[in-house]
């Protein structure tokens, strides 16, 4: 099988972290967390780090004015092969100032494949600092730059005071990054922060300023879900007030700002495991694709976005037959699209992609409407799970849930007065793929069975059970067998016990919580039911006592048992009463 690029499954969620810095002079001048003693340890400590991330698809080598910890890192390129995209970022800090007088976040990601080291120095080299005095961000003149301020200073101390001192205007970024050819700024992306600290967000009463900002940029530094709401056009503007401010819609990216792990931070990892997932290769281009469909292509979550069951999901299918091309063929989770031109073998692919996993389904459609079998058969076919298991033509094991619909299978069916039924039933299983939809179809059912019930009971009644059955057969076969099943569950009970690791719960503290439960469970039930002889006693004493109408089974045992003894003693004390008022007539009468 001819393949055409590293990625022949296509577009799939995958993690980035396209804001990570290396230990570099000018990185550490900024801000130093990293392990080591020296440059040369941190660095080597770094990329050991690097080596161990085993989910990471790309990874944004971050610096400040510079590309020297993006060139370092592209010496251990090598050794990095299972991170597949290592791109160049670059962070400037631009005025104006935000309210904390803070210098705005910028940042440059370019593709080092047509875009050279080189040039993109040349590039950042022609901004200049000072007035009288012009300074670059090439180490020698921020070192003066830093001297000028205090002579007094070491070369360390001075490169890290002019870094520090250094910055650009937008009006300057905005005048030389357009001046580029097309072909830089089409292999660049920029990305500002909407930090309100350090961020376009915190520019407060200028405006246009702002929006001129959102202009110049392609994506936004933010991992705040109202920010994704407002440059979606989901939020207080709408879509087309958004495009008017900011001149497109703007994709949300989030990235770890690692500086080191001395704090305890983790490579890697952003604020709140905040990560950064994007459906694309893992290439400059996948990156750029995002920016022009900001709503589905990036998602910043703890777990992977869509994810399904395994066992549901079609890994590749291969021919087992020489007479075809027996490579395998990898298949996308979310969509695959079969294309080529007549007579190529489209239908053919997908009949047995059925057949291995239903034939009898396959058999029973082509029967219904009288296609006939191909001349040329098939020996076997394998469609492979994600789970890995296997189905083939000969073995139907396991068998799950397929919508097969043969060429020509439709226009049949609907030239067919009597089987326009089993077209909208196809139809119907369809669309009611969508949850939303399906909602709205059991709404509708639900109507229909009420008022059919109040026409002929009987008949549905006996509808009602066949329904059941055929849903309850496309359960079995969508749920998979009981060891494929069975298998999905040990998965998870796995992922509860790696969770409970994660969270640091001890299993005494887990029964205890479980323990903390069952008694708010009894404590809930004994509140009802004194609730209920509360109840039944106020009705006792709005309704008059009559003693010969309580009934204290009524109540429960405990209050039951008061009440009876309650009973004896205002019998007892009657009989006494009465035995004195007896007396005292008896002596009026006498």
């Amino acid at each position: 099988m001819t393949t055409y690029n590293k990625y022949p499954r296509g577009s799939e969620w995958r993690k980035w972290d396209l804001h990570v810095h290396a230990p570099s002079k000018y990185t550490c001048a900024k801000m130093d967390e990293y392990f080591g003693s020296n440059p040369s340890e941190k660095f080597i400590r770094f990329i050991e780090e690097l080596k161990e991330l085993n989910d990471l698809a790309a990874v944004g080598i971050t610096d400040y004015f510079s590309l020297d910890g993006y060139k370092e890192v592209v010496n251990y390129q090598n050794s990095l092969s299972h991170i597949p995209l290592i791109l160049p970022n670059v962070e400037l800090r631009l005025i104006p100032m935000t309210n904390d007088a803070k210098k705005i976040n910028v940042h440059m990601i370019f593709n080092p494949e047509n875009i050279t080291v080189d040039e993109f120095e040349r590039f950042l080299y022609k901004f200049e600092f000072g007035v009288n005095e012009k300074y670059t961000c090439k180490e020698e003149d921020l070192i003066r730059l830093g001297k000028s301020l205090d002579s007094h200073l070491s070369e360390e101390a001075a490169f890290k005071r002019g870094l520090n001192e250094f910055y650009i205007s937008f009006n300057d970024f905005h005048e030389k990054y357009n001046a580029q050819s097309n072909r830089f700024k089409e292999n660049t992306i920029v990305i500002v922060s909407n930090n309100s600290r350090d961020g376009v967000s915190g520019i407060q009463n200028m405006s246009a300023t702002r929006n001129n900002i959102y202009m110049i940029a392609d994506m936004i530094f933010s991992g705040n879900p109202s920010d994704r709401v407002y440059f979606l056009g989901l939020g207080i503007d709408s879509e087309s007030a958004v495009k008017d401010k900011c001149g497109a819609l703007k994709p949300c990216i989030h990235g770890s700002d690692y500086h080191g792990g001395n704090n305890g931070r983790k490579l890697a990892v952003p604020d709140l495991n905040k990560y950064c997932w994007i459906k694309a290769d893992p290439t400059f281009e996948g990156l750029r694709q995002v920016i022009y469909e900001p709503k589905d292509r990036i998602c910043i979550q703890e777990l992977e976005p869509d994810t399904k069951r395994p066992y549901q999901v079609i890994e590749s299918i291969r021919f087992i037959d020489s007479n075809f091309m027996t490579e395998e063929i990898p298949l996308n989770s979310n969509l695959t699209a079969i294309i080529g031109g007549k007579s190529t073998g489209k239908s053919v692919l997908l009949r047995n992609i059925a057949k291995a996993i239903d034939n009898k389904l396959v058999e029973d459609k082509l029967t219904e409407v009288n296609i006939p079998q191909y001349k040329q058969t098939v020996i076997d076919f394998s469609v492979k799970w994600k789970n890995g298991e296997e189905s083939t033509v000969q073995t139907n094991i396991p068998s799950k849930k397929v919508i097969y619909i043969p060429q020509s299978y439709l226009n049949r069916l609907s030239g067919d007065i009597e089987k326009r039924e089993t077209v909208i039933k196809l139809i119907e299983d369809i669309i009611k793929q969508n949850s939303q939809i399906s909602a709205v179809f059991d709404k509708i059912e639900q109507s229909r069975r009420e008022i059919s019930k109040e026409v002929a009971l009987e008949i549905e009644s006996m509808y009602s059970c066949y329904q059941d059955i055929q849903e309850q057969e496309y359960a079995i076969k969508e749920l998979g067998d009981a060891d494929t099943v069975q298998t999905e569950l040990n998965k998870l009970e796995q992922e509860i016990t790696e969770y409970k690791k994660k969270e640091g719960m001890t299993d005494q503290e887990i029964a205890d919580y479980q323990e903390l439960l069952d008694e708010n469970v009894a404590l809930t039930d004994q509140k009802q039911v004194i609730e209920t002889d509360m109840q039944n006693l106020d009705m006792l004493i709005q309704d008059g006592i009559c003693f010969a109408d309580i009934d204290i089974f009524s109540f429960s045992d405990k209050t039951g048992q008061k009440i009876q003894v309650e009973f004896e003693a205002v019998k007892q004390e009657a009989a006494k009463a009465f035995t004195i008022r007896l007396t005292a007539l008896k002596t009026i009468l006498e």
